[in-house]
């Protein structure tokens, strides 16, 4: 049993871990793009919304991007866009419409070598929607806006609610542990140059120390 239940109650965990859920959408009105790129990691319900997007129009190509990272999951002997890409069929797309970019291991490997795949198609790559997990949306977006400014992007994720979204891919802890992650990423990162900074509220910064303080900190910046 994790030490947590010791200091908080799981209801006061949620209550924190939801609110920085929410803070890390961006919720935005997408528009139609040149392409859609399903950032590979643990969670094929990417996979699924870059094929909502396809089927509704917004772009006629996906490229499923992911090789082996720190999150791929151990049982899965393929990289993340080859597990990816079965999905993306498995919803009706057509293989001449996905790209699989196999080589990249961290987010700004995906959009360069996602950015590279689309130009060796003789693809535009201008305007690009990417598919993420949903409470890493904000962080995404100020990486890419400081390291590809000259890309327009876009951002979205599967439509699921903070209390939905633990799975057998994803257990609750992990959950936690990510979101909280991706708060002090989108906080200290911009100090180390990878991207644009963000003001965030003192009550989120507040309830990410809170959730650190009780022992989610396996993702902490160091």
């Amino acid at each position: 049993m994790s030490c947590y239940h010791y200091y908080m109650t799981d209801i006061e965990v949620d209550v924190l871990a939801e609110e920085l859920y929410k803070y890390g959408q961006m919720k935005q009105l997408l528009k139609k793009a040149d392409a859609i790129v399903a950032l590979g990691n643990m969670d094929l319900r990417l996979a699924t919304r870059a094929a909502e997007l396809y089927h509704e129009g917004l772009a006629s190509t996906v490229v499923a991007s992911g090789g082996i990272g720190r999150l791929t999951p151990k049982e899965w002997t393929n990289p993340e866009a080859v597990i990816f890409a079965e999905e993306l069929y498995r919803c009706g797309m057509p293989g001449d419409n996905v790209i699989v970019e196999v080589k990249s291991t961290n987010l700004p490997e995906n959009i360069r070598l996602s950015l590279e795949s689309l130009n060796h198609a003789g693809l535009k790559s201008e305007h690009l929607i990417l598919v993420s997990l949903p409470f890493a949306e904000r962080r995404i977006m100020r990486l890419c806006q400081k390291q590809f400014p000259h890309v327009v992007i876009q951002i979205t994720s599967p439509n699921i609610s903070y209390q939905e979204y633990a799975n057998d891919a994803i257990s609750r802890e992990e959950l936690i542990n990510l979101i909280v992650g991706e708060i002090d990423r989108l906080d200290k990162f911009p100090s180390k140059g990878f991207s644009m900074p963000e003001q965030i509220p003192e009550v989120v910064l507040g309830a990410m120390n809170k959730l650190m303080n009780v022992g989610f900190d396996k993702y902490k910046v160091v």
